[in-house]
Formats: structure tokens, C-alpha cells, sequence
């Protein structure tokens, strides 16, 4: 099993919070930062060539800092943590 990470500038819509656009990108740079109805969010991604995409959580950026582990989809926190490094990406972007 592969496990990559991509960021993702989700857009949405305010009224419904109906996510209606993303924008997916390898590292932090490649994205502008938030606007009032976007929400920034990394991605961990698990699977391979035969099966494909097998497990996917996410971390929504809040307040400027990422959460200690990811969360699934019925936001339910997990016991995976996000890796130091993307907390430092996140840090060096802000800055």
C-alpha cells in the first residue's frame, strides 16, 4: 500500500457548506491562501495499482495550525497523525 499527501483548497458554499471545487496541489506553495469561502485541508491518500484508491482522511486547517491526527469522513478523529512535516510547511507558509 502507497500512502501519498496533497493539499487541497476546498471551495464552498456558504449558505449550504456544500463543498463545490477543490483545488489539489503537491505542496503548500503551489496554493494562495484561503479566501472566506475556502477551507485548506490536507489529504492522506492510501492504495495501490491493483485495488486503487483504498482509505482516504483529512486535516482541516483551523485557526492556522493543522490537527495532531487526521480525521475521516464522518469527521471522526483517527489515530493517525499527521507528519511534522506538513505542520512545518504549514508554519513556514503563514509565516
Amino acid at each position: 500500500m502507497a500512502i501519498t499527501y496533497e493539499w487541497d483548497l476546498e471551495t464552498v458554499d456558504l449558505e449550504s457548506d456544500d463543498i463545490i471545487d477543490h483545488d489539489f496541489r503537491e505542496t503548500l506553495s503551489d496554493l494562495d491562501l484561503p479566501a472566506s469561502n475556502q477551507r485548506l485541508v490536507l489529504v492522506r491518500n492510501v492504495g495501490n495499482d491493483l485495488e486503487g484508491l483504498t482509505d482516504r482522511l483529512w486535516a482541516y486547517v483551523c485557526k492556522g495550525q493543522l490537527p495532531i491526527c487526521f480525521h475521516s469522513a464522518g469527521e471522526v478523529e483517527t489515530s493517525i497523525r499527521v507528519p511534522s512535516r506538513f505542520h512545518r510547511e504549514l508554519h513556514l507558509r503563514l509565516r
